[in-house]
């Protein structure tokens, strides 16, 4: 949590030094992807790997519970978690707006819509990114290595959306709209749409059905190994 508030203080300390466009809690929020890169495989990686290697999973298997139900419950865990870290920075406007007294208002740090697009869309993408930690857990035994693995995972996802962007593409060479189809994987963009306001069923349908697949094969992965 130290790092998160640096980085936070590292933005208001430039907003008050210079005109900015962009409210501080936006820009705040934009660093979403760093601490969700480190956050998620702290949380997740032990999740599995260690019941996996303490030979739990198997004593786990033999209760009335199934598969499903013991994957779930892991990424309930992990995901309630996440929310509550993210949920916390929600008061680092107030405790400003009070620091600094009148200079300060809550309207100059952020609006509520900005601030609930950016929230709504942090969970959404989290549950993604939580599911990718969990499927990578149920891989390996190693604590290690699923931190690596979730890490791996979580920032091709990030990154995937940019590098699609600049594929080049002609109208012969696509027979439907492939551009907007890449629109899909570019969480950056996403961002930008839910901070400014917009809410889009479309991120919902990809980050959603993303973590329902990666649940639906770490329980899969966790029948077959155990």
């Amino acid at each position: 949590m130290i790092p998160v508030v640096l980085f936070y203080w590292v933005i208001i300390k430039d907003y008050s030094e210079m005109d900015n466009m962009e409210f501080p809690m936006v820009v705040f929020y934009q660093l979403f992807w760093i601490p969700n890169l480190f956050v998620i495989p702290l949380l997740t990686m032990r999740s599995i790997s260690e019941e996996r290697r303490m030979g739990t999973l198997e004593t786990l298997m033999t209760t009335p519970i199934t598969s499903f139900q013991i994957v779930l419950s892991k990424f309930v865990s992990a995901f309630c978690t996440y929310l509550i870290f993210w949920l916390i920075t929600l008061f680092f406007s107030p405790i400003t707006s009070w620091v600094a007294g009148s200079s300060t208002t809550m309207g100059d740090l952020a609006n509520s819509a900005s601030l609930l697009g950016s929230m709504l869309f942090i969970a959404i993408s989290g549950a993604c990114f939580v599911s990718i930690g969990i499927f990578s857990s149920s891989l390996t035994r190693s604590q290690l290595v699923a931190g690596m693995l979730s890490f791996t995972g979580i920032f091709l996802v990030l990154v995937s959306g940019r590098l699609f962007a600049e594929i080049p593409l002609t109208v012969e060479q696509s027979l439907f709209d492939l551009g907007a189809v890449l629109h899909y994987f570019q969480s950056f963009e996403h961002f930008d749409m839910f901070a400014n306001g917009i809410i889009d069923l479309r991120p919902f349908i990809y980050y959603l059905s993303a973590t329902i697949l990666l649940l639906a094969i770490s329980t899969q992965v966790v029948e077959q190994k155990t």
